[in-house]
């Protein structure tokens, strides 16, 4: 079988993310908290005003560059300049686990959005990046029933999450839970139809119960759908 806990899992479901909303509401949590930075920096002394806002600005074009490291360093000197500083607080700790997410180190990045959630214990963003970060901790280390366990937070904050359905199914499926595996597979297809891991797992699934012709049949839709790892493919059939 084969997980979908990588790279492309986690721009799938960022992108799934922005389609619903899930953007939309991690923004007005944004808009909350520079309306209350606001206020206090329009107060200060005009060279402390200045150097925030160009912080900001800094800070702002290294994560549109997509340069967390410069963004991290404009929100810890802007911390030093104003300790109370919202944004700062929130973005640090964002920031950290996007640092430990590019290294695939999802223990830390556990470690730094539960900073987040200390400072805001209704983030949703916060609560949702901790569980996705758990399902693919939990697939590293082949633990299933840990990936069970972090996959059913995820749906419980977010239902119709492509990653957490075609996880859960191939963690029940290694656990040789089979009823619950093909829920979850199938579930999987219909939320993104032209992904090939969850055809993979219900080939896997129906092979395993000696279903040849429904193996066959998904065999040939994994193909259909991309999958490209010929490799994997031919190990499992061999």
């Amino acid at each position: 079988s084969t997980d979908i806990s990588s790279d492309t899992a986690m721009r799938l479901e960022r992108e799934r993310a922005l389609a619903l909303g899930v953007g939309k509401k991690q923004q007005n949590d944004w808009s909350r908290v520079l309306a209350k930075d606001s206020k206090r920096i329009l107060a200060m002394d005009k060279s402390k005003h200045q150097q925030i806002i160009l912080l900001i600005s800094k800070a702002h074009n290294a994560v549109r560059k997509q340069d967390i490291n410069s963004a991290l360093q404009a929100y810890k000197e802007m911390q030093e300049i104003d300790p109370d500083n919202c944004t700062a607080k929130l973005a640090i700790p964002i920031c950290e686990a996007e640092k430990a997410l590019n290294d695939k180190d999802y223990k830390s990045a556990i470690i730094s959005y539960k900073k987040l959630l200390d400072i805001e214990p209704d983030s949703y963003f916060a609560k949702r990046s901790i569980a996705i970060c758990e399902v693919n901790n939990a697939f590293n280390d082949k633990d299933y029933k840990s990936a069970i366990i972090s996959c059913k937070k995820l749906l419980d904050i977010e239902p119709e999450n492509f990653a957490a359905n075609a996880n859960i199914g191939s963690a029940y499926l290694a656990c040789r839970e089979f009823d619950l595996s093909l829920k979850y597979l199938t579930k999987a297809t219909q939320l993104m139809p032209d992904q090939p891991e969850p055809y993979y797992n219900l080939m896997c699934l129906y092979a395993i119960q000696g279903d040849k012709e429904r193996a066959m049949e998904f065999l040939q839709k994994t193909v259909d759908k991309g999958y490209k790892d010929i490799n994997h493919l031919k190990n499992d059939i061999l």
